[in-house]
């Protein structure tokens, strides 16, 4: 259940990775929370916040796009307004991989660090020859400006990044998560 869909215009994915090639405030890309290790993961990521104004130049161009993105797969997936309550997570990222680099390992977003989160879903801000792969569906995504994919958090989609060999490939990355006060820590 790997959808795509165009959510975001041209100009406006643009205007983000201008904006990130100029931000200070990005970091060397982590995993598992916030363990940098280059042999599974290398980029350069700002960790951003729908609900921090900091952030507003990049969530004014984000937000709309992941809630037009969301509505069309709860459209096509209708048992998504019968589970419990959930929500665009406020957290999600913004990642820049250059040439040679990636996120070579494949993994899933749901995890004990995670364990509210059940939709993924990643914008492309720019057009790159490598895009996503996801070896259990047999499907590799080809990174196209302005278009989101969105799919199960879970064991059930690893995926990995195609690592870029002649361009640079930015993406905005988030989930979706059940909500706090219905979640059973159990």
């Amino acid at each position: 259940m790997i959808e795509i869909y165009k959510v975001m215009e041209e100009y406006d994915a643009a205007t983000c990775c201008a904006l990130f090639q100029k931000d200070k405030r990005t970091v060397p890309g982590a995993i598992n929370h916030d363990e940098v290790n280059p042999e599974y993961k290398l980029s350069t990521d700002l960790h951003a916040n729908f609900f921090q104004t900091e952030f507003i130049q990049y969530n004014s161009f984000i937000y709309p796009a992941v809630v037009k993105g969301i509505q069309n797969y709860v459209n096509k997936y209708h048992f998504l307004e019968q589970i419990e309550p959930w929500e665009i997570c406020p957290y999600y990222n913004i990642q820049r991989y250059n040439e040679g680099e990636g996120y070579f390992s494949p993994h899933c977003e749901y995890s004990s660090y995670h364990p509210r989160r059940h939709i993924a879903w990643m914008i492309y801000l720019n057009t790159c020859n490598e895009g996503t792969e996801f070896p259990y569906q047999k499907m590799k995504l080809r990174a196209r400006q302005g278009m989101m994919a969105i799919w199960p958090a879970y064991w059930t989609h690893p995926h990995k990044g195609v690592t870029p060999t002649t361009s640079t490939k930015f993406i905005a990355t988030g989930w979706c998560q059940f909500k706090e006060e219905n979640y059973n820590h159990a």
